[in-house]
């Protein structure tokens, strides 16, 4: 069965000479084997579109491993937020004058973010302009009288730190929510692919040496 399909002989369309189904074009009017060209192009098409959804998925993998990263990181903040507020208020002694439980959550945000949010703005910003955003979001609080902050200090620290609190965290919310829509775009183009076996690549290779491209 083999061998009768290496050696099954077609038909020229234009001057009926007989020529194998393998031949370029016909040796006696020179027509071109068109059967064999649209298996290439067929090849090819298969070929490019693998190709070019394995490029795809490879962009969209570099682009889930950063946000995983991101929101990793930004998940540590967020957790160093509540640690650095217990160490620094509660460990080393540092306190303010408070009345009431919101003075209390005032006085720990601002001595538990400080230090996250320098670090979130420099990931963010860069060195330079991480550093120069952390100290312009700082200067409301920079006449704080020793450990006697006023009222209106404090209103102002609960309102920018717990803004900078809800950055911190809904970052790696956002982080996370771009994962699963670069993961959801891998699938789909994923399913673009086509089948395209090692045998169909070593065919294409051959037609390609049959039929080279015109220059």
């Amino acid at each position: 069965m083999f061998l009768v399909a290496e050696i099954m002989l077609l038909q020229c369309p234009e001057c009926g000479y007989s020529l194998s189904q393998h031949s370029a074009q016909c040796p006696r009017c020179g027509c071109p084997n068109y059967a064999l060209i649209e298996r290439k192009k067929e090849l090819t098409r298969k070929e490019q579109t693998n190709y070019w959804c394995d490029e795809q998925e490879e962009k969209l993998d570099e682009k889930i491993f950063y946000h995983i990263w991101k929101a990793f990181v930004h998940s540590l903040l967020l957790v160093g937020f509540f640690i650095c507020g217990w160490i620094f208020k509660y460990k080393f002694g540092y306190d303010v004058a408070v009345n009431g439980i919101w003075m209390e959550i005032a006085a720990f945000i601002v001595t538990g973010e400080m230090l996250m949010w320098l670090i979130y703005c420099i990931l963010t910003g860069g060195l330079i302009g991480g550093m120069l955003f952390f100290f312009l979001t700082m200067l409301p609080f920079a006449q704080f009288d020793g450990a006697d902050p006023k009222t209106w200090q404090i209103i102002l620290a609960v309102i920018v730190f717990g803004g900078i609190a809800l950055i911190i965290f809904l970052t790696p919310i956002m982080h996370i929510k771009k994962v699963f829509e670069y993961s959801g775009k891998k699938k789909r183009i994923r399913r673009q692919t086509v089948s395209y076996s090692e045998e169909e690549y070593a065919e294409l290779r051959t037609l390609e040496e049959v039929l080279p491209n015109k220059k």
